[in-house]
């Protein structure tokens, strides 16, 4: 289920601009405001792509550090299997249901060839959705998006869900279902021999997006809830939501 980097820079630009101007407006009131505040937009933006809404637990104080290695080292990647995907998971607290809810988010966004590439040339695709026609017309898009030859067209993008890319929907389980999910681990949730939950649960979000939505608001609570502990002994209310105070 990993997000790709193109996904995680388009939802980051997105959101510091809202929040860029909604600081403008609102930083200039007293007491000043938490990131908590602006973390409770992000539902907000989720439905205005379809989504569901879900209720922002507040309180929490924002950290004065931040390591984007150690956060990219927590994150899966494109191509792993898995086991290694579930271990990270529950490193973080979340549960295999949250993973699979939360790999969800994937019916929006774009992916880095530089992310697909091993999957769509290295037979994994063709192993997973077989020999339907329409399947093999999607891979022909994708490899005319995407050159077979390492650093050629790393960047180019295209839609993790093709079928419905600018809608959040349920559409992302459907494509699984044909093996036809865009990164390789992704489609690990469905075609994984070690699945046996992650498959019924795949099954069961693509036949009921009510239970998806309910699944994955409630997941994204309790991954708004993982903190650093530091930050609740040195933790402080930024005056600019984007920097720490000086």
């Amino acid at each position: 289920m990993a997000p790709s980097l193109c996904f995680r820079t388009f939802i980051l630009q997105f959101m510091l601009l809202v929040f860029s101007v909604l600081n403008t407006s609102l930083h200039a009131s007293e007491p000043p405001l938490t990131l908590d505040y602006y973390a409770s937009a992000c539902p907000n933006l989720f439905e205005i792509v379809g989504g569901p809404y879900w209720d922002v637990p507040l309180g929490r104080k924002d950290s004065i550090t931040a390591s984007p290695e150690l956060a990219d080292a927590n994150l899966p990647t494109a191509n792993e299997g898995l086991a290694t995907i579930i271990s990270k998971f529950l490193y973080q607290g979340l549960s295999v249901t949250d993973m699979v809810a939360l790999s969800g988010a994937h019916t929006i966004g774009m992916a880095r060839c530089e992310n697909v590439r091993a999957r769509i040339y290295g037979g994994d695709f063709e192993a997973t959705s077989g020999s339907n026609p329409l399947s093999q017309s999607y891979l022909s898009s994708l490899k005319s998006t995407c050159p077979p030859v390492r650093g050629v067209g790393d960047n180019n993008i295209t839609a993790m869900d093709y079928v419905t890319p600018d809608l959040f929907d349920n559409s992302f389980y459907h494509l699984l279902l044909k093996g036809e999910g865009l990164l390789s681990s992704d489609q690990e949730l469905y075609s994984s021999l070690l699945g046996i939950q992650t498959k019924q649960l795949v099954k069961q979000y693509a036949a009921d997006p009510v239970a998806f939505f309910q699944q994955f608001s409630d997941s994204m609570v309790k991954l708004g809830n993982i903190t650093n502990q530091d930050s609740f002994a040195t933790g402080e209310v930024r005056k600019i939501c984007r920097f720490v105070n000086t």
